[in-house]
């Protein structure tokens, strides 16, 4: 083999084959450094069934994503589990003694209601941080499935109208309702210290259009600072991106929109692509695509694919070099596929420099009576229960 010599090319490379990056699209891409990369990998990565990682672990994945140059990081509901709550600990603490970028945004969620953003806030307090340190994601639904018949009860209750009359009343009453519930609960937070608000409507994909851009356009009259939308169920096609996402962006084309797609289909990086084209600037992602049921787009892969249909190199991090981020993602991919994941003891193989990440369907599956002795036990009325399936 060493006698082997590469072919001298006669013709210049770009006259012999065609550049794969040159096509015509009538996408159209923020500039690279208005493109935020949102990592759900703490949060949503642990809602995959058979995955729970314990607040160390997630303080290590947090160390090399801020390594990698993601900009904000979803930490999960303190307000519910003292695993939660340790990791924020972790991951602020992390922050000030410059272990993690002291630019990387940190969110904590919580439903639209005064005991949650309280809940959130007594935690922050009780870790000896400003309480304008982290985001706070107020939630609440977008749908009208969703808002009738999951929080219709909720809202009755809140207006002091007997739950005899819940399938009588319109959908229009719960709309409006909701957006009362949202906009007071932003309000609150805003009176409380909270300067970084992010809000929005689960089950986005499945919304009307015109109702998510109501959402949009009142919280930030309330004092929300950034709107998200996400296909909670994984329905979105490409298609559907390309015509929904536009109409939403327009209803606050001055903030920054964020959105979250799922894997169901396989179509999460692609809906990613797609929505950075339409509007969007803000994305989220999650470690090898691990998620809720099939998982989140996957972070390597809608990096590369925006970065190569927009010409834009990101994770564009102000303290950050691009080139550092393969060898970090496989460093990260390898810690979580090497953590115990059985009741047994056996773990997953790291994977070697260079190889390909698995696949979110080789992640090992255990059912609720055989958990990671290793990973901390959840009661029902812990995280578990509570999570929102955003």
């Amino acid at each position: 083999m060493d006698d082997i010599r590469p072919v001298e090319l006669q013709e210049p490379l770009e006259e012999l084959a065609r550049d794969p990056t040159h096509f015509t699209h009538d996408l159209k891409f923020p500039p690279s450094d208005k493109i935020r990369v949102y990592d759900d990998t703490l949060r949503d990565g642990e809602q995959m069934p058979g995955v729970a990682i314990t607040p160390k672990d997630k303080y290590q994945l947090a160390r090399m994503l801020s390594e990698i140059g993601v900009h904000i990081m979803d930490v999960g509901f303190p307000s519910v589990s003292e695993g939660e709550r340790e990791t924020l600990r972790l991951v602020l603490e992390g922050r000030k003694r410059g272990e993690l970028r002291a630019d990387l945004e940190v969110v904590c969620m919580m439903r639209s209601t005064k005991g949650d953003i309280d809940a959130t806030m007594h935690v922050i307090d009780a870790l000896g941080y400003r309480r304008d340190e982290v985001t706070y994601f107020i939630f609440t639904s977008a749908s009208d499935l969703h808002v009738k018949y999951k929080l219709g009860k909720t809202l009755l209750h809140r207006d002091g109208i007997p739950e005899s009359e819940w399938l009588e009343l319109p959908v229009s009453h719960y709309r409006e309702a909701n957006l009362r519930m949202m906009c007071e609960a932003i309000a609150y937070a805003r009176e409380q210290g909270a300067t970084s608000i992010e809000f929005g409507g689960e089950d986005g994909s499945r919304a009307d259009v015109d109702y998510i851009a109501q959402i949009h356009r009142e919280g930030l009259k309330a004092g929300g600072t950034r709107p998200s939308t996400p296909d909670t169920v994984g329905c979105y096609s490409p298609f559907a991106v390309r015509e929904y996402i536009p109409a939403i962006k327009a209803a606050a084309p001055d903030a920054p929109l964020v959105v979250h797609f799922h894997n169901d289909l396989g179509l999460g990086a692609w809906n990613t692509v797609m929505a950075l084209g339409s509007g969007a600037e803000v994305f989220t992602t999650s470690v090898n695509g691990i998620g809720e049921r099939t998982g989140n787009a996957r972070c390597t892969r809608s990096c590369c694919s925006s970065a190569t249909c927009s010409a834009s190199r990101f994770p564009a991090s102000s303290t950050t070099s691009c080139a550092r981020s393969p060898a970090t993602w496989r460093r990260s991919a390898a810690f979580l596929f090497s953590r115990p994941s059985r009741a047994s003891g056996s773990t997953c193989s790291a994977m070697s420099p260079g190889s390909t990440p698995p696949a979110c369907s080789s992640i090992p599956r255990s059912t609720s009576s055989s958990r990671p002795r290793t990973l901390e036990q959840r009661s029902p009325t812990s995280t578990a229960s509570i999570r929102a399936r955003w």
